[in-house]
C-alpha cells in the first residue's frame, strides 16, 4: 500500500511540475507570426526580427500613432513583463521615430537629443491549462487590460 501511494505521489508531483513548466525557447518562437489586421513579424534564430504593417497604435498606446501602420528590424529576446513570471518577446528596434517624421526626443548622458527608438513587447501565451503550452501567440494590450482586448500575433 505504501508503494502504492508513493507511485501516486511521484506521477502526481510529476504531472503538476510538467504542466507548471513555462520555459519557452528561441526555437519554438522562431518563425512568421501574423495578425488579423495582416501585420506580421518574423523572429529569426540568431535573434533578428522584422515587422511589417504593424499597427503603431495598438504597441505605443499613443494618440499621435492612430491609423498608422509601421515596417521595422532589429533584434528580439525572450524576457518578462515586469516582477511577474510573464514570458515577453522584446523586440528592439533600429527605426527612430524620427524616421516616421515624429519628434520625440530625449538628452542623452552627453547632454545631446536624440530621437527615441522604437521598441515594443509582446506577451506570450499559449495553450493548457496554465496557458504556457504550445501553439504559442503574442499579444499586447489595447488599453484597458480588463476588457481584454489583444492585438494578437499567432504564428504560421
Amino acid at each position: 500500500m505504501k508503494a502504492i501511494i508513493k507511485i501516486l505521489a511521484i506521477s502526481f508531483l510529476s504531472i503538476l511540475l510538467n504542466s507548471c513548466s513555462n520555459e519557452i525557447n528561441t526555437i519554438e518562437l522562431s518563425g512568421t507570426w501574423k495578425s488579423q489586421d495582416g501585420a506580421s513579424i518574423s523572429l529569426n534564430e540568431d535573434g533578428t526580427f522584422t515587422g511589417k504593417k504593424i499597427n503603431f497604435f495598438y504597441i505605443s498606446d499613443d494618440d499621435l500613432f492612430k491609423n498608422r501602420t509601421i515596417d521595422i528590424s532589429g533584434k528580439w529576446h525572450i524576457g518578462k513583463s515586469g516582477n511577474q513570471k510573464v514570458k515577453t518577446v522584446q523586440l528592439i528596434s533600429n527605426t527612430r521615430y524620427k524616421d516616421f517624421g515624429i519628434d520625440k526626443t530625449y538628452i542623452d548622458k552627453n547632454g545631446v537629443q536624440q530621437s527615441y527608438t522604437i521598441n515594443c513587447s509582446f506577451e506570450v501565451s499559449g495553450s493548457g491549462l496554465l496557458s504556457n503550452k504550445p501553439p504559442y501567440y503574442l499579444s499586447v494590450n489595447i488599453g484597458d487590460p480588463d476588457d481584454f482586448n489583444m492585438y494578437k500575433f499567432e504564428k504560421l
